[in-house]
């Protein structure tokens, strides 16, 4: 009978180490112009579950987005950002987003 209640203590150790969740950083192209794309893109990226961190460079036009794994996806970000009418890396966001946002904001024709 201590055999198996050893291995039942033993198990309840072991289960929380391995749903620990591990943090992730990820960089996506993101097109934008402006500081008001910047406030746009950040949010929709720091809006998303489980991301800790989101930050966009205007002039490297770079998302940098620190996130858990156990949460989220780089996937999932990617998809925010998208759904607001941004490009991202080879994805471009919908028109009717695209064309909702201001016109600072609009980078396709140039």
């Amino acid at each position: 009978m201590k055999t198996p209640m050893r291995l039942l203590v033993g198990l309840l150790f072991i289960l929380p180490i391995t749903a620990i969740a591990v943090e992730q950083t990820t960089t996506l192209k993101v097109n934008g112009k402006c500081g008001a794309c910047k406030k746009r893109i950040e949010k929709a990226a720091g809006n998303v579950p489980g991301v800790k961190e989101a930050s966009w460079d205007k002039k490297k036009k770079v998302l940098k987005a620190v996130y858990d794994d156990a949460q989220t996806s780089t996937e999932a970000i990617t998809t925010a950002v998208l759904n607001i009418g941004y490009d991202v890396d080879t994805l471009r966001g919908s028109q009717e987003a695209y064309d909702n946002l201001p016109g600072c904001c609009q980078y396709r024709n140039e």
